[in-house]
């Protein structure tokens, strides 16, 4: 029996016009159904892996925003501005904008640095905070010790300024890090999230604490160096005049800044024994380290 004149199941026309579509059996139905069932089961297993590369919050679920921070040298708990509640989108677009942050750091050490953002060691705020004794500050590191964990505070804003380069933005968070890692090391007295460790620093911790903002902002302007970033008054002194120049222009930021004020005749010695002192042995530990350009 000729069966050219026959429609084709599939496109309409006459068998003898057609393509060569061809019926599908029910094996083949039954192993494209398989294949589609699997890439449902992929892509889910794909959502809940991406879920799961977030960073650690404070608390359980989305923080509440932290009440008061204990710093030293202050009279009782310093409040912070109490801003609205972040929404989930906020805190979705907070954790894309600092993976992207990480995912292009030149250093290749800041993988460590989000591996504790994600492991819970250091928790995450985005929260719009103030401190009054540090007005304007866009980021900061402060240990709870509820948790025995640190919480890298880290203003939304900064991190979606478009008019911020990304390299100043990566700079902070290497400043940041940087905090961390002397707490760790014992080197300045921690920060608490806590008004039960609070105490008046003695000269020499505020001394060891302003040392460490030293080495901090001089790590900033490395990195800001070799991306030839001049977004800050400290960056372009440090390419011009070296450590001396950094120096000069931190200084004057921290002469009005209410929490160094009472130190401001002290800064220029204490910057002087610095970097007769412990500049070299604190450099030192940052030898050999590679940039990685991404």
């Amino acid at each position: 029996m000729n069966t050219d004149n026959r429609p084709c199941h599939v496109c309409g026309k006459k068998q003898k016009f057609c393509h060569g579509h061809k019926r599908i059996t029910g094996g083949q139905l039954i192993t494209m159904l398989g294949v589609i069932l699997a890439s449902g089961l992929f892509a889910l297993l794909a959502l809940t892996v991406g879920r799961q590369d977030t960073y650690t919050v404070v608390g359980s679920g989305r923080p509440n925003n932290i009440d008061h921070l204990s710093l030293p040298g202050q009279p009782g708990p310093t409040d912070l501005i109490d801003p609205p509640p972040l929404t989930p989108e906020q805190w979705d677009l907070g954790d894309r904008l600092l993976r992207e942050l990480f995912r292009t750091h030149p250093y290749p050490e800041a993988q460590d640095f989000e591996r504790k953002l994600k492991s819970g060691e250091i928790k995450i705020n985005y929260d719009e905070f103030d401190v009054a004794t540090d007005p304007g500050r866009v980021a900061l590191i402060v240990y709870d010790p509820d948790t025995q964990s640190y919480l890298l505070n880290v203003r939304l804003s900064f991190l979606s300024d478009p008019s911020t380069s990304r390299v100043r933005k990566q700079c902070t968070l290497w400043h940041e890090y940087q905090h961390y890692k002397q707490s760790e090391r014992g080197e300045v007295p921690r920060l608490h999230t806590s008004s039960a460790s609070h105490h008046t620093p003695t000269p020499v911790e505020r001394k060891l604490m302003y040392w460490g903002e030293l080495e901090a902002y001089e790590e900033e302007c490395l990195l800001a160096k070799f991306f030839q970033d001049t977004s800050e008054p400290y960056y372009i002194a440090y390419v011009r005049e070296g450590f001396d120049g950094m120096v000069r222009e931190v200084n004057a930021m921290y002469r009005i800044v209410p929490f160094w004020a009472s130190s401001a005749h002290q800064l220029d010695d204490w910057s002087r024994q610095y970097k007769a002192e412990q500049r070299d042995r604190r450099r030192a530990l940052f030898d050999g380290r590679s940039i990685v350009i991404r």
